[in-house]
């Protein structure tokens, strides 16, 4: 079973690879000492060091598997690429993440409708993100979302979180997850309260 973390943007930037390497490794270098945090690294036997970001295109040969680009300058759109992989401590741990568009997948009604309404009305309910310009970010059309499946090491998915947050940071943005990838009840949430509590729920919630 696969589950996700959205970010979603409210300014019109597209980050690149590098971008969110640095930004990521900023964001773990100031989770450097953090006791629950140290315990996930050091239960699944991995240094959060050497984050890199790569951009995978399936190629229409199944022999052939996947071209691999980790090029800095490359555009998170991942135009002409299939999706993202984000790894760390040369490959121990990793996980892939997705570009979703209306450009490219046609799915206006989320947008429009789950980002713009149903989003901001469930922040409303839950009295947070009072300044987030939800509208805006409906119209802007786009989307990334990092994908996790049960079973893998509580690191994995504490990765998958920083790097959200710090897509989340990129672009102005904020984090969602309905599907398991993250505490409902406290969704969606800002970056920097997301990092608050994420890690103890990975530890508390996800299954190694």
């Amino acid at each position: 079973m696969s589950i996700c973390i959205d970010v979603i943007p409210s300014i019109e930037r597209i980050p690149t690879t590098g971008e969110l390497a640095a930004e990521t490794e900023s964001i773990l270098e100031g989770l450097a000492g953090n006791p629950l945090v140290e315990e996930i690294w050091k239960r699944d036997g991995v240094s959060p060091k050497g984050v890199l970001v790569e951009l995978l295109e399936e190629m229409p040969d199944e022999a052939e598997g996947s071209k691999r680009c980790s090029d800095p300058l490359l555009l998170l759109s991942m135009d002409g690429y299939s999706y993202g992989w984000l790894s760390a401590d040369n490959y121990k741990i990793g996980f892939d993440f997705y570009f979703d568009s209306v450009e490219r997948d046609g799915d206006a009604d989320f947008f429009r409708e789950f980002i713009g309404d149903d989003m901001a009305s469930l922040a409303r309910e839950r009295g947070k993100l009072h300044d987030f310009p939800f509208k805006q970010a409906s119209c802007l059309g786009y989307r990334w979302y990092m994908r996790g499946r049960v079973g893998r090491p509580r690191s994995t998915w504490l990765l998958a979180g920083v790097a959200a947050t710090a897509l989340a940071h990129l672009t102005a943005g904020i984090l969602f997850s309905d599907d398991g990838g993250a505490d409902y009840e406290r969704m969606p949430e800002a970056p920097d309260a997301f990092l608050e509590w994420f890690p103890s729920w990975c530890m508390d919630e996800w299954d190694c």
